[in-house]
């Protein structure tokens, strides 16, 4: 018990540490200040996405950047409803608009074939993409544009989710929070970990000098952060977080369970020195989820382990606090402690579950 007790210290002091790096990350983020205007395509694949494309769409007709300079592909995979047929109608308000049907590619996800026809339906250097079911910000592509100075081959934006009513969509937004707070802390180290594809750019050089999805064809999901890996892995571009680039969607509640699990099972590929630092995090937390067990069984532990609880939720309160104020967002705190109370369980169990079963796209 003494041995476990100095063990989960150690791995303590590794998640506060990793703790600090993120936060040390966000404090170094700017917005761009690049003045060029190229040509841009902006790629949204769409699948069964009839009610929320037309609230896309319009958010793409609001954009400030220049239309003559803007083509938007939106990407019609094998629907099964009218969503070929809504985008279409936008045609006349979106003078780039062009609505294609995705190939049947090589590849395992089928999000990355239907980007991949997308990007090849597109013209100019710098692709952005989102989903369909998001609202870009009316500034967006100007934003994400800015961001593109000439050493800049990719740019993650803010993605935050937009809770409705219920704990549920909350406890997932501020899930949102996290995961944003992840991408834009460790972009900002150089030392980039995860993006959302929800709102991503990137130089359709750099797309090709990382091989485009070719070397991550097999793996199903990760056309964001794999791709983001990648081009990392290169040294011949930067990336960069811009914080100032915002894309909203609502938290998907159906079909959690495996959603969550997809979202972790992309961890498994990011390479020896992360998995090392996730395997000492997964491990705190499996001690974490014991320590009740065996605080009652060896009640000389309890002030340890509750020592090593209070500096992970204090370690937890510094860093998301921190994040909600640079991204405006400190409504969603209100759920915090109950994010704390099963965020345990929820490493423990989901991350196990993305590792261990095969993930599946919808």
């Amino acid at each position: 018990m003494e041995a476990l007790a100095f063990v989960s210290s150690l791995l303590c002091l590794v998640y506060v540490v990793v703790a600090g790096a993120i936060h040390r990350g966000l404090s170094r983020l700017s917005a761009g200040a690049s003045a060029d205007t190229p040509d841009v395509t902006v790629v949204i694949p769409a699948r069964n996405e009839a009610h929320r494309i037309d609230g896309c769409l319009s958010a793409i007709a609001e954009q400030t950047y220049p239309p003559e300079r803007t083509r938007v592909i939106v990407v019609d995979d094998h629907s099964t409803d009218d969503t070929a047929r809504l985008a279409i109608a936008w045609a006349d308000r979106i003078p780039g608009l062009r609505v294609v049907q995705a190939t049947d590619g090589p590849h395992a996800c089928p999000k990355k074939n239907a980007l991949d026809t997308g990007i090849r339906a597109g013209a100019g250097e710098i692709i952005l993409t989102t989903d369909a079911d998001c609202i870009p910000s009316s500034g967006w592509i100007a934003s994400m544009v800015r961001a593109f100075e000439p050493d800049v081959g990719m740019v993650a934006g803010y993605a935050p989710l937009i809770p409705k009513r219920g704990a549920l969509s909350g406890l997932l937004a501020l899930q949102g929070l996290v995961v944003s707070t992840l991408a834009a802390g460790s972009i900002g180290l150089g030392l980039p970990l995860t993006c959302s594809g929800r709102n991503l750019a990137y130089r359709k050089s750099a797309f090709h000098d990382a091989g485009g999805f070719d070397p991550i064809g097999h793996i199903r999901g990760g056309d964001d952060v794999l791709l983001m890996r990648r081009l990392a892995a290169l040294k011949s571009w930067r990336i960069r977080f811009n914080p100032e680039a915002r894309v909203d969607s609502h938290p998907h509640t159906d079909g959690l369970f495996r959603r969550q699990v997809r979202y972790q099972s992309k961890a498994v590929h990011y390479g020896y020195s992360v998995l090392l630092a996730a395997a000492c995090i997964y491990i705190f937390h499996v001690v974490l989820a014991a320590a009740p067990f065996l605080a009652w069984q060896h009640p000389e532990f309890r002030f340890p382990f509750g020592l090593i609880a209070a500096a992970k939720i204090l370690a937890d309160w510094l860093l998301l606090s921190g994040a909600a104020r640079r991204f405006k967002e400190r409504k969603n705190l209100r759920l915090f402690p109950l994010l704390e109370l099963i965020s345990v369980p929820y490493v423990v169990v989901i991350c196990a579950a993305g590792v261990l079963t095969r993930s599946r796209w919808k």
